[in-house]
């Protein structure tokens, strides 16, 4: 399509042209609703280009879009990976493992500790915190947001669950 000397199309070819590079990829016989494209996806598309009340798209718009995307991306990676590369390195230089340090914090041994304890344990590790570092590092750990997470009303996790999936992503890492 890009050869073309005008890089804007009409959309109806362009879903045309995205629906056969889908069945291609995953295979014509492949009978998925995974690898069908619903107006609601054609539509975030055009939202994102801007162009949802034109009937063409631009192409070169649309590469541009995406490699930028791709870009961002990369850097979000790029910083989550820094940051718990250098949660792992105040982990092995405190002398202790992450589950005795919390273990000091849980007071009345349930295994809980609450949002400000993982907070100050994390400093007593030297690790820099702040309230969007410990949001990350939840997220990275858990692979969920912190706001997702099950917190009772007093606002505390089981640490015991998070040290077993540190565990399992730092050798993953």
């Amino acid at each position: 399509l890009l050869t073309m000397d005008n890089s804007n199309i009409p959309k109806t070819q362009f879903e045309e042209m995205l629906i056969k590079r889908l069945d291609g990829f995953y295979g014509e016989s492949t009978v998925s609703t995974t690898n069908n494209i619903t107006n609601t996806d054609l539509q975030l598309i055009y939202k994102y280009l801007n162009c949802e009340d034109e009937s063409t798209l631009d192409l070169r718009t649309l590469i541009k879009k995406l490699e930028q995307t791709a870009i961002d991306e990369h850097n979000v990676v790029e910083k989550e990976n820094q940051l718990w590369q250098q949660f792992i390195d105040c982990v092995k230089a405190s002398g202790r493992s992450l589950l005795e340090t919390f273990e000091y914090f849980d007071t009345n041994n349930n295994g809980n500790i609450t949002r400000e304890e993982f907070k100050y344990a994390l400093q007593q590790l030297r690790f820099p915190v702040n309230d969007e570092v410990i949001a990350k590092i939840i997220f990275l750990v858990s692979g969920e947001p912190e706001s997702t997470r099950k917190l009772d009303h007093t606002d505390t996790f089981n640490y015991i669950e998070f040290c077993d999936l540190f565990e399992q992503r730092s050798k993953n890492y």
